[in-house]
Parts: structure tokens; sequence; C-alpha cells
């Protein structure tokens, strides 16, 4: 079986590549990088909000850095959830940074925007603390699996985007909730996270799906994507493609072939997606 990788836009000239995915195999144990555990970037509607922070073994100054953003449909999962993408990331010279943020499982008003407001006091935290973790400010990218996808999409469009914060310089997407009012999606797990139906709250659904935005200038994207993903329809990931190429967005395109969902985790696509994905932040980022 072999995953396709297509990159096209501005990054580099169109490059049509295949590499095997290969046959599964025991988790290595990753190394080339430390763990700051419990680390508070602001605080959430139950408390402190904390993160994970991955740093390159070889530490030094104005090192790139990715935002990671976990899924579970807003609802459920936690930081540790993205620790194969953020482990990689690192030991490839990114640091990587792990969030928790609140979920609408814990009831009350948290439902959208919440979520993705953290993700943006996040984001501003990394860079009021760049020189303490040795990050450039201007290489930071943001990424997430599934619903954490959706969020990383929508601030690297610049959805909800706080006065004086500035946008990530890339986006990572695996396998995101691209479009919530897709009949494809868990409706459930849609009502929960918006407060109400997508036909109740037509405003909040068009702005919580990325390919509801305008794409038009916005930063270089990766999107991958299982064609037999049982929980966002492939289909998804196709529709917002062709609407970034339509936008001039540079995108490199990452599609295992009969991959369900979170595809990235399955042994079969986990080393040639974290690969890609690397290569993609180190050419978006431009990262010697």
């Amino acid at each position: 079986m072999k995953s396709l990788i297509l990159l096209l836009g501005a990054l580099a000239a169109p490059v049509l590549a295949q590499i095997p995915a290969g046959s599964p195999h025991p988790m290595a144990v990753k190394t080339g990088f430390t763990v700051q555990k419990d680390v508070v970037y602001g605080k959430g509607t139950n408390g402190d909000l904390v993160a994970d922070i991955y740093l390159p073994q070889n530490k030094r100054e104005n090192m790139p850095a990715v935002l990671d953003i976990h899924g579970g449909g807003w609802s459920h999962g936690t930081r540790h959830d993205m620790s194969p993408a953020t482990e990689d990331m690192a030991a490839a010279g990114f640091v990587g940074v792990s969030i928790e943020y609140d979920l609408s499982s814990q009831g009350g008003s948290v439902h959208f925007p919440t979520a993705l407001d953290q993700c943006w006091m996040a984001l501003q935290w990394m860079r009021q603390h760049a020189k303490d973790y040795g990050i450039d400010p201007t290489k930071i990218a943001v990424a997430g699996s599934s619903a954490g996808g959706e969020l990383a999409a929508l601030v690297a469009l610049g959805v909800g985007q706080p006065s004086g914060v500035q946008q990530p310089a890339a986006a990572v997407v695996y396998n995101g909730v691209l479009d919530l009012s897709d009949p494809g999606v868990n409706q459930k797990m849609v009502e929960m996270y918006l407060g109400g139906s997508c036909e109740a709250m037509k405003d909040a659904c068009k702005k919580a799906s990325p390919s509801q935005a305008i794409l038009m200038g916005a930063p270089p994207f990766f999107v991958g994507h299982g064609t037999k993903d049982e929980a966002v329809p492939y289909a998804q990931a196709e529709q917002f493609i062709d609407k970034l190429k339509k936008a001039s967005v540079a995108v490199m395109v990452f599609t295992a072939p009969g991959g369900p969902h979170t595809y990235w985790k399955d042994q079969r696509w986990l080393q040639p997606s974290m690969d890609a994905s690397i290569m993609f932040l180190k050419q978006a980022l431009k990262v010697q």
C-alpha cells in the first residue's frame, strides 16, 4: 500500500511523490527531545489550562515551533493524544507545545468558541514566552487531528483572531472536521460543541467550519486524510483542498488509501505521514 503526497502552490516546484507506507511494526522509542509537563498557559472555565512542552535535545535560539491540538470530538481526549506527532517533530528540531482545552462534556458554557479562544490564548502564550523556550516567534505553526484539526484550521485562517495576536505561519490538519453541517459527521457531537444543532445555530456552525472561512491570504496548509475515514468523510478534505487551491493557498496533500479516521496513528501511515509533515513544515517555515 502506498500513500500519495501532492505538493501544490508556492512552497516549491510542484512535486508528486509516492512513499511506501510499509507494514505494521512495534512503536519505536522516540529520542532527541525532553519534555516539560503541566506548564500552565492560561485559565479555563474550570481552572488552569496546561501544556506539555517538547524541547529538541540540542536546544538553541530561534527554533521553529508547533502548537499541537488534540482531537476527541471537542468532548474528550487529552494533550497526550498528539504525542506521536509532537515527539517526531521535536526530534526533528521543532519545539512542540501540546495543549489541553476545555471540553464540551464539561457542561455549562463550554461551547464554541471556548476551545478556539483557548487555542489563540496558547498561541499568544508561545510568543510571549518565545525566549524562554528558544522559539522563533515568526516560525510558529499549528497542528491538530480531527476536532483538533478543525481548531488548528480555524486558527490558521484567522477565525476569532484576537486583536494584536498574529496568525500562525503554517497549518497541519490531520483528518480534520472541515464542515460541521455535513451529515456524515456525528451531529450529536456537533450539537454538544455548538450548544445546538447546525440548523438552529447557523451562524456558529458556519463560523466553526473551516471550509466556510475566507481562505485568501491563508498560510500554507498540510491536509492529510484517509480515504475510508468513517468519522469525517474524505470528500470534506477533497473539497477543502480544492478551495485552498482556488484561493492560491499553498497546500501539501497526504492521502492514506483505505485509511480510517486518525489514519496517521496507524503504523502503516505513521512514519510516512510524519516524514511528510516535517518536510512540509521545513519548507513552509523556511527551516534549514
